[in-house]
């Protein structure tokens, strides 16, 4: 499968339980089938038992484990018994994903029978991952709508929300709109689950599934060309000149941006790390120059500290939201090499500052 291409540890979701909506078929059945892998519990839900058996004879024989439930996921009484029978036989459910398809057809867009009924057992826990599952049959909008409803759900009944999160997935079309094979759009899927908490509360593409995992949009192992650029090593002084050759970069990368899209970018930039990136050239060469003539005081240390952490943290999520900005796979892993080498850059910093203080 696919998804072992990811080389996770076949315990990655050992100890969960997912149930799975319309597993008898397409998206739903290797998505199911991919979670089983990685060694989560299933449960397959469909209103059809010959395939949603099958399925489940597929996830045996590759070795899981898991039962299924017949049940049409907009019946409320049907989804109680997919509840009872779940809790019966696994004690718990962490992880549902849940198919907005279906709802749509029956024309309750705004209905969720599968997520009311595992939700407060979920927000009890506090564990748990809650998939809206879109596929090109659904617009767009309405999976926006259903996931800003879960958020304020979710705020409303558990603030802080702990280990729980909410998340839209786009399961089987590409930007150009070609239809995906389930299996690759699953191991997406599979990779969005397993870092849920890095995408909650945004919708997502198999793309950015897939990249998490260090696959590429046809589901292969992202291999660079070239050995990975060298990691920045030395002084803490040597390291800050190596930032300010970054925003140096930076800057010259916004400006070949057009004059539409360059005000937005820089914009960004300087909400997420709270300096302009001209502003963070200058004040990296500054660091370099105090690093390099002697050690700051600690008040001084711990401002370097607050601004590289924000810094480090706004470059985390750059990495996280690339896929959704660079479709083409030759320059997504570009990007996000040289993303890698700048978070690294970041990282070899704070710890030479905090090396140097103790």
């Amino acid at each position: 499968m696919i998804i072992d291409n990811a080389g996770l540890d076949p315990e990655t979701l050992g100890g969960n339980v997912a149930v799975v909506a319309g597993a008898g078929h397409g998206i739903g059945r290797e998505t199911a089938r991919a979670l089983a892998r990685i060694g989560a519990q299933i449960v397959a839900v469909d209103k059809d038992a010959v395939s949603g058996g099958e399925t489940v004879r597929f996830i045996e024989q590759g070795g899981g484990s898991g039962i299924f439930v017949q049940a049409d996921i907009t019946d409320t009484d049907q989804v109680a018994g997919v509840f009872r029978e779940s809790v019966r036989v696994f004690g718990k459910v962490d992880i549902v994903v849940d198919n907005l398809a279906f709802h749509q057809r029956n024309h309750q867009p705004d209905s969720h029978p599968l997520i009311d009924q595992f939700l407060p057992d979920i927000l009890k826990r506090r564990y748990g991952v809650i998939v809206v599952l879109q596929t090109n049959e659904v617009e767009s909008q309405v999976t926006e709508k259903s996931l800003q409803m879960l958020i304020n759900r979710l705020n409303r009944e558990a603030p802080g929300k702990g280990m729980v999160s909410l998340l839209a997935f786009i399961a089987d079309s590409t930007p150009g709109g070609e239809k995906v094979d389930p299996e690759l759009a699953s191991a997406g899927l599979a990779g969005a689950i397993r870092f849920a908490d890095k995408f909650h509360g945004v919708t997502i593409d198999y793309i950015a599934g897939l990249s998490k995992l260090g696959l590429d949009s046809q589901g292969q192992p992202i291999i660079p060309d070239e050995p990975p650029a060298e990691k920045a090593s030395g002084s803490a002084g040597s390291i800050a000149q190596a930032l300010e050759e970054v925003m140096t970069d930076f800057e010259a990368e916004y400006e070949r941006l057009s004059i539409l899209v360059r005000p937005v970018a820089k914009r960004m930039f300087q909400q997420g790390t709270g300096l302009k990136v001209d502003e963070w050239r200058v004040y990296a060469g500054e660091m370099s120059r105090v690093l390099t003539t002697g050690v700051p005081d600690d008040v001084k240390v711990a401002e370097y500290l607050n601004k590289l952490g924000r810094l480090r943290d706004y470059l985390a999520k750059q990495e996280i939201e690339a896929p959704n900005w660079f479709k083409d796979p030759d320059d997504l892993v570009a990007v996000l090499e040289s993303l890698a080498f700048r978070k690294q850059v970041v990282a070899d910093l704070i710890v030479a500052l905090e090396s140097a203080t103790r």
